[in-house]
């Protein structure tokens, strides 16, 4: 802790002081010429109130663009950070909305050709799903429940890969991984607990920041 105050102490007298001593090195030559040029009648003559000026420019560009700087900087990175967490949360609809779309296509069908064409759908999906759960878990500074969003991803992978063993083992008739899809019951049931899960701590945080 006392670390970290020191730095950042160091940061803003590295930031300030140099402000302050171009301030001085400007304004101090340019103001002396000014009020050298102001006459005790006249104290606005044009280049006396022209240096002025100046130096008021100057001065204010010295302090204040650099704070208009910060803060568009800092709205830029919160935009951007906001744009991540949209994007995951696109993500996750895309893999329900693939898993849900391959289910009603079993039931619709139930044709072995479907099985087979949707069953490697979801094989396909278990990569995403990867990739997804390794970008969150590099993404921890976007997340206040990153541990939530951690645990649910690592459970829906599971979750695929339980469909991944039963596709290269079983019968269809067997498949009770596949009945529980279809039916929405049974293993499904760890699926829709992990996606409510994931779905509600991404909503959260969207639609909140």
């Amino acid at each position: 802790m006392l670390r970290a105050q020191e730095v950042s102490r160091s940061r803003l007298i590295g930031r300030v002081l140099p402000r302050i001593l171009l301030s001085l090195a400007i304004g101090l030559p340019l103001a002396g010429a000014a009020f050298g040029l102001l006459g005790p009648e006249d104290c606005r003559t044009e280049l006396g109130g022209g240096l002025l000026e100046l130096a008021l420019l100057l001065l204010v560009g010295i302090w204040v663009k650099p704070f208009v700087d910060d803060v568009l900087a800092s709205r830029d990175r919160a935009a951007a950070r906001a744009r991540q967490r949209e994007d995951f949360l696109r993500r996750v609809r895309d893999v329900h909305g693939t898993i849900m779309s391959a289910r009603d296509l079993m039931n619709a069908h139930g044709s072995a050709r479907t099985y087979g064409e949707q069953m490697r759908r979801l094989l396909e999906l278990r990569a995403e799903v990867v990739e997804i759960t390794e970008d969150v878990k590099v993404s921890a500074h976007l997340f206040e429940e990153h541990n939530v969003l951690v645990d649910g991803l690592e459970d829906l992978v599971v979750w695929l890969e339980g469909g991944d063993s039963l596709h290269e083992t079983l019968e269809a008739s067997e498949m009770t991984w596949v009945r529980g899809l279809m039916d929405m019951e049974g293993t499904f049931e760890a699926y829709d607990e992990s996606i409510r899960a994931v779905k509600s701590t991404l909503r959260k945080t969207v639609y909140s920041a």
